[in-house]
C-alpha cells in the first residue's frame, strides 16, 4: 500500500475518493515517499501529486535519477500525523524489555582479505572503460562483494578454507548455550542463499539443529519446527522470508545478523520477531561486521536510512543502540 504505483494502492486510492478511510498498519516507512502514501490516502488535498511532493522535497537528485538529499522533512512529519493516532508497543502492552545490542565486528583473516580485496577489483574491472557506477551497478558490486566476506570457500575454490564468520557463530553458540533445550534458540539472518546453505551444513554436522527459511525452501514448515520442536534450536533465514508474521518469542531472545541489509524496514521487521509483546527475557541482536569490508559501509548506510526514515516517522533509530549516539 505504500507504493504509489502498485494495483493496491491504486485500488484503494479509487476507493478513497468518496469515503473516508481508517488506516490500520504495523508496518514503519523505509523513505519518505512511503509517508507521502499514507498522507495521499488519508488527508488528499496536502499534496495534489507525487510530483508536487518532491518538488517540495527533494532538495537533490543525482546523475541517475536519485535522491541524494531530502528537504523540509519536519514538514512531512507534521503532514503524517495529521488525522493520525499513534502507539508504541510498551504503550500498548506495557512492554519494557530493551533490547541489547553487543558489538558483533571481527577480522577476516590475512588470507581472506587478501582475496576480497583481489575480487573486488576484478569486479571493478569487469566494468566497461568509462562506465559510471550506477545504482543497478552499485547494487550488484555490493551483493558480489558481500558474499565473499561469508563464502571463502567457494570463492577460492578450496573447501577447507573457513571464513571468520563461522568463529562469529561460534561465539554466539557458545555465549546463549542456544543448543541445549531450556536455553533461548537463535535466529541468524542472512542475505544470500548460498550464505543459508554454508551455515545450515555447518550447523547440522553430524545432527539436526538447524532449518532455514529462505527462497527455495519450505519456510512455514521450518518455522514451525523452529518454534515447536525442542530439538530445533537455530533457525537460518532471509528476512525476506521470515522477516515478519513470525512469533517465536515464547522459545527465542537471541538474534544474530551475519550478512547486512540497507532496508531498514527489514532490519525493523527482523528485530521484532524476538522485540515483541510475550518475549519475557531482554532480546541481544548482534550485528556481525567484518572489518574493511562493504559490510561497514552496509552498516553506515543503513543508519542513515534509518535516520532518514526517523525524520519523518519521528521515532528512535537505529543509531543509538548500534552506536550509542
Amino acid at each position: 500500500l505504500k507504493n504509489v504505483s502498485s494495483v493496491l494502492y491504486k485500488c484503494v486510492a479509487r476507493l478513497a475518493r468518496n469515503r473516508r478511510l481508517q488506516l490500520l498498519t504495523g508496518t514503519p516507512t523505509s523513505k519518505p515517499t512511503d509517508a507521502y502514501a499514507y498522507i495521499k490516502l488519508k488527508s488528499p488535498g496536502i499534496y495534489r501529486t507525487l510530483g508536487h511532493f518532491e518538488s517540495l522535497h527533494i532538495a537533490e537528485k543525482d546523475f541517475f535519477g536519485s535522491v541524494k538529499e531530502w528537504r523540509n522533512l519536519d514538514q512531512v512529519r507534521t503532514n503524517l500525523a495529521i488525522s493520525t493516532v499513534k502507539r508504541t508497543k510498551e504503550e500498548l502492552f506495557g512492554y519494557d524489555l530493551k533490547p541489547l545490542f553487543p558489538d558483533g565486528e571481527y577480522e577476516l583473516s590475512p588470507q581472506h582479505m587478501k582475496l576480497y580485496t583481489q575480487l573486488v577489483e576484478e569486479q571493478l574491472l569487469m566494468l566497461p572503460n568509462d562506465q559510471k557506477i550506477d545504482a543497478t551497478t552499485s547494487t550488484r558490486l555490493f551483493h558480489a562483494m558481500q558474499q565473499i566476506v561469508v563464502n571463502w570457500d567457494y570463492f577460492s575454490g578450496v573447501p577447507e578454507n573457513r571464513s571468520a564468520a563461522f568463529d562469529v557463530i561460534d561465539q554466539i553458540v557458545e555465549e546463549t548455550n542456544c543448543l541445549e533445550v531450556g536455553s533461548s534458540k537463535l535466529i541468524i539472518w542472512t542475505w544470500y542463499t548460498r550464505t543459508t546453505q554454508a551455515v545450515l551444513n555447518y550447523l547440522n554436522d553430524g545432527r539436526l539443529v538447524a532449518v532455514g527459511a529462505y527462497s527455495g525452501a519450505n519456510s512455514n514448515k521450518s518455522f514451525e519446527m523452529f518454534q515447536d520442536d525442542p530439538s530445533i534450536r537455530v533457525l537460518v533465514a532471509s528476512p525476506a522470508s521470515a522477516g515478519a508474521g513470525l512469533n517465536p518469542q515464547a522459545v527465542c531472545s537471541e538474534m544474530l545478523w551475519l550478512e547486512t541489509p540497507t532496508t531498514p524496514l527489514l532490519v525493523t521487521q527482523g528485530n521484532g520477531r524476538v522485540d515483541r509483546q510475550g518475549q519475557t527475557k531482554t532480546p541481544r541482536i548482534v550485528f556481525a561486521t567484518a572489518k574493511g569490508t562493504i559490510q561497514e559501509y552496509l552498516k553506515t548506510r543503513l543508519i542513515a536510512n534509518d535516520d532518514l526514515v526517523a525524520t519523518v516517522e519521528d521515532k528512535k533509530s537505529l543509531r543509538l543502540a548500534l552506536l550509542g549516539g
